[in-house]
């Protein structure tokens, strides 16, 4: 990772004062300088004030080599040395910036993180209740892992399920004929406008599912709120393994 920034002279101090210099005997005027390298980062002040360093100029503008100062021009730059202090923080406020702004965004994360989490967990109660309680006509989102003929699926596409009857450990369900492609995070909302509203939009087939395996799930629930269904079929000769997983209940009027 590249971060540019720019190394600026920030100016403590100026005067114009009059001196003579090592190699040049006769008092002429000259602009002083006192300044200290700083250090500017998307016009921010990120640094800097460490050193305090003299800037002498003629009066054609000329910096004149630190080499050529005479003793009584060192003895005046270190007077006026003492009279310029260097503003830290005015150097140093980006990071305060930085600081304060990291401080808010991790402040809203953190409030957005606990309000995800609470509404994650509104979720899942809500679907635990739906799923131990389970009603005819009661609608779930899901993703398939098989179609309707009991065979694999790749891209795990995103539909809906409708209970039909639930007999012992049984549930007998459909499953929409309209579906969705799977989207990194789960959202019911992305499911609504396939929700079928008649009857030609659910697929005929009537699948039978095991809801004994379904009920250990329901007892210990994953963070995440999914719950697997497997067919019914002691043998699995339609599909071995999770036909379906159960996402969240909609909530019914």
């Amino acid at each position: 990772m590249f971060f540019i920034y720019t190394i600026y002279d920030y100016v403590l101090g100026e005067k114009e004062i009059s001196a003579t210099l090592k190699d040049d005997m006769e008092t002429k005027p000259y602009t002083l300088q006192i300044v200290t390298q700083a250090r500017r980062f998307l016009g921010l002040p990120f640094g800097g004030g460490l050193v305090k360093m003299s800037r002498v100029y003629d009066v054609r503008g000329n910096l004149i080599n630190t080499t050529r100062y005479s003793k009584d021009l060192k003895a005046t730059i270190k007077a006026f040395k003492k009279e310029c202090p260097i503003p830290f923080f005015k150097l140093w406020k980006g990071f305060v910036f930085v600081a304060a702004a990291v401080a808010i965004s991790s402040l809203i994360f953190s409030i957005k993180t606990n309000i995800e989490r609470n509404n994650s967990q509104e979720k899942i109660a809500h679907t635990v209740e739906k799923l131990t309680h389970i009603k005819t006509g009661q609608l779930y989102a899901v993703s398939y892992f098989a179609n309707v003929d009991g065979q694999s699926i790749n891209g795990l596409p995103e539909g809906w399920l409708r209970v039909v009857q639930v007999v012992g450990d049984t549930i007998f369900a459909q499953r929409s004929k309209q579906k969705i492609d799977a989207s990194p995070l789960f959202a019911i909302d992305k499911l609504l406008p396939i929700l079928p509203q008649t009857e030609e939009e659910w697929e005929p087939a009537i699948e039978r599912f095991d809801y004994q395996i379904l009920r250990s799930h329901i007892e210990n629930p994953s963070p995440r709120g999914r719950f697997d269904l497997l067919y019914v079929e002691p043998d699995r000769k339609k599909y071995d393994g999770v036909v379906l997983t159960i996402h969240e209940a909609l909530s019914m009027p």
